[in-house]
């Protein structure tokens, strides 16, 4: 595809291939120069803040800034641990001590090739993701270029390189940034048809590269991808363009294998998670998480609808890819039909497990994906599969333009595509700068932490007190990119319970039977307390004189360090994270038949319910039965949990979830849960139905425990008085 300006000719090649002229070096450089300078406007003020800020809409709410907080963390020990200790690349420091603690997001390696060389250079994790922000748009222009020039002019495959960067649902997704890297995807597509039609191996390598990299992004877009994959080799071979022989046809089968043995060996470890429970398959009506908004069709249909309304392609390039299919097709007959083919897979499977029209859930063949594709279950979010929607359109965008243009001289059809471009980019224009939100670790915080990093021995590190909500948890893992030590907070998608049993013993710190506690489950070397940030009474209590075994080492301002040198009494460090027992030493495995109990609502508070409030539930849960059942831990296989669903006044569920149980239920006892119900907006009678579960093994109503069902009555709002 790149012969340097001599014109190619392969065996096979029709005229009308060969009246597109071959793609220069060049032509990708001026590409990545303009759609570099677009990208400072798009993105703006991105380039003003790139080393000390983060920028992206929805900082209100505090999954959206600790996703992205996740991101950069995960992205950083990538690198850290490949250049330090790549054998240990998935036991990450966060959330401490729980193993493969990488797996419990995504791992984001196929991000590293525009990430690290920032990061290695700057050590600034902020400005190593904002540079990989801002150039995944002239890297997506540019492969989407070279995908487009294959089969079309300068011109109109700079509209589809264009096209395919700067979209309004691209612009929508910062905080996610691993979704914009889908610069290798229309690669994917080019080098897989170069090697079929000219069987050369640099191709076939460039073909294997793209493809690894792509699925090494991300897991949803490792999906989408094989998808794409799916829909090339298929229209290739169906088509007459591509006859590869068999030679061809074996050397692309070793590659496919290749890779998905690389693919495979990284996810192992999130395999072993899925085993354990922690990260679930939404099909699974027994799953730790057995609904989720993105799968619900009415909701995926929604997100479907705003994209095709707001987010998604303009009219002007609606209109372009209609051109695409003006006879007489020629040569743009493969990859329109390619095209057209992405555009519906990617419309189709976005709308998740059912497609939702008029008020009906229609079949959808996601639910086959979800059955028979190892891993396809875990997606809770079909809406990602959008970009092969996307990258459809701009293919189509740029062979319409070639089939209006074609025939105009070049100067010509230059002026036309840049007028076409300029209208089309005023269309989509961002209508806002994205706010700033300052990334920026505090003097004191950062003095503390270059002490951990020179004399912490590697030891594991709890702060206090815990950040009130999933932000702050995911920005201490930030910080930690200054030390590196393990730490014992953390934020992730399927984080597992550690950090919750440990916080819980150290709320009680300095009280020493707290700190006994704390070491009789895991290895805590460094306590660093924040001052500023504690009540009275526990500054106070810190200010009296730290418990016997922990020695005051540095202070910073309102940071005190301490080093804990307190052995284990009654040692529990290994059961925290044992996956066969639980805290209380019960067997994690399932419960047989007859298991005699019962479930019964104590209390319901506060009377009366209040619309969209959140009613306090206290339910007994009673075990008649000979053995014990498991329900504290931190891995959710085999826990029993207490199931809700809330039914509206019309019989339909709501809202489904799983709570924890506060201890593990011994034969002959009972415990006490508490769980925290969200009520609705609209007034009306509606139930609240309970019964237990055991993640992965069933409902415990089918050996003996009968769900119970609790009215909850919402009154009408009362009118605002005036």
């Amino acid at each position: 595809m790149l012969d340097g300006g001599k014109p190619s000719d392969p065996a096979g090649a029709t005229a009308g291939d060969r009246a597109v002229a071959p793609l220069r070096v060049r032509e990708l450089l001026l590409v990545v120069a303009a759609s570099a300078l677009l990208a400072a406007w798009w993105l703006w003020p991105l380039p003003l803040h790139a080393a000390s800020a983060l920028l992206y809409e929805g900082a209100e709410t505090p999954g959206i800034s600790a996703d992205f907080h996740l991101v950069v963390w995960s992205l950083a020990w990538d690198v850290h641990a490949l250049t330090t200790a790549p054998w240990r690349l998935f036991q990450a420091n966060a959330l401490y001590p729980a193993p493969l603690a990488l797996a419990y997001s995504e791992h984001f390696l196929g991000n590293l090739p525009v990430f690290a060389p920032v990061y290695l250079v700057t050590r600034n994790p902020i400005l190593a993701t904002n540079a990989m922000i801002f150039a995944s748009y002239p890297l997506c222009a540019a492969a989407m270029y070279a995908l487009a020039r294959r089969w079309t002019a300068a011109p109109a495959a700079l509209v589809a390189g264009l096209a395919y960067a700067f979209t309004r649902y691209r612009h929508a997704l910062p905080p996610y940034v691993h979704f914009l890297a889908t610069f290798c995807l229309p690669l994917v597509i080019l080098f897989a048809y170069e090697f079929l039609e000219r069987g050369r191996r640099r191709d076939l390598a460039l073909f294997a590269g793209a493809l690894l990299l792509q699925l090494l992004a991300s897991y949803y877009l490792a999906y989408a991808t094989l998808v794409a994959v799916g829909a090339t080799l298929v229209a290739g071979f169906a088509s007459r363009r591509l006859r590869p022989d068999r030679r061809r046809a074996v050397a692309l089968a070793a590659a496919l294998l290749a890779v998905a043995a690389v693919f495979a060996a990284i996810s192992w470890p999130y395999v072993e998670l899925r085993e354990r429970g922690l990260i679930p398959a939404y099909d699974d009506a027994d799953a730790e998480r057995p609904r989720t908004m993105g799968l619900v069709p009415y909701f995926a249909a929604i997100r479907v609808a705003r994209w095709a309304t707001d987010l998604g392609p303009p009219a002007i390039l609606i209109a372009l890819a209609a051109c695409a299919f003006v006879p007489p097709l020629g040569r743009r007959r493969w990859p329109a039909l390619l095209a057209a083919a992405l555009v519906a897979l990617g419309v189709l499977l976005a709308f998740g497990r059912g497609i939702h029209v008029a008020g009906r859930d229609f079949w959808s063949p996601y639910s086959l994906l979800a059955a028979w594709v190892p891993g396809f279950g875990t997606i809770r979010q079909p809406m990602r599969f959008i970009a092969l929607a996307e990258l459809g359109i701009a293919l189509l965008a740029a062979l319409g333009t070639e089939r209006l243009l074609g025939r105009f001289r070049p100067r010509l059809a230059w002026a036309l595509a840049s007028a076409g471009i300029a209208l089309w980019l005023a269309s989509v224009a961002p209508r806002a700068s994205l706010p700033v939100h300052e990334a920026r670790i505090p003097d004191d915080q950062r003095a503390a932490y270059a002490w951990l990093a020179q004399h912490g021995e590697g030891g594991a590190l709890l702060e206090l007190p815990r950040p009130p909500d999933a932000a702050g948890r995911a920005w201490r893992m930030v910080a930690s990119t200054l030390h590196w030590l393990p730490i014992v907070d953390g934020y992730s998608g399927y984080p597992p319970r550690t950090d919750q049993v440990l916080f819980g013993i150290a709320n009680g710190l300095p009280d020493a039977r707290a700190l006994q506690e704390l070491v009789d489950h895991a290895n805590v070397r460094w306590l660093l307390v924040h001052r500023d940030e504690l009540s009275p009474e526990k500054r106070a209590a810190w200010d009296a004189g730290a418990p016997r075994g922990v020695t005051e080492v540095a202070e910073w301002r309102d940071l005190r360090l301490f080093r804990i040198d307190v052995a284990p009494v009654n040692d529990r460090r290994s059961r925290l994270t044992d996956a066969k027992e639980s805290l209380g030493g019960v067997p994690l495995e399932p419960i047989a038949a007859p298991c005699p109990g019962s479930l019964r609502v104590v209390a319901v508070a506060p009377e009366p319910l209040a619309p969209s409030g959140t009613a306090t539930v206290s339910v007994e849960v009673r075990n008649d039965g000979a053995r014990a059942w498991p329900a504290r831990g931190v891995y959710p296989r085999h826990l029993v949990r207490l199931r809700r669903t809330l039914v509206s006044p019309a019989g339909a569920a709501s809202s489904t979830a799983n709570d924890p149980l506060p201890d593990d239920v011994l034969p002959g006892h009972s415990v006490t849960a508490r769980i925290q119900q969200a009520l609705p907006p609209f007034a009306g009678e509606y139930t609240l139905v309970l019964e237990l579960v055991q993640v992965r093994d069933g409902p415990l109503s089918d050996c003996g425990v009968a769900p119970v069902r609790a009215p909850l009555r919402v009154p009408a709002a009362k009118p605002a008085r005036h």
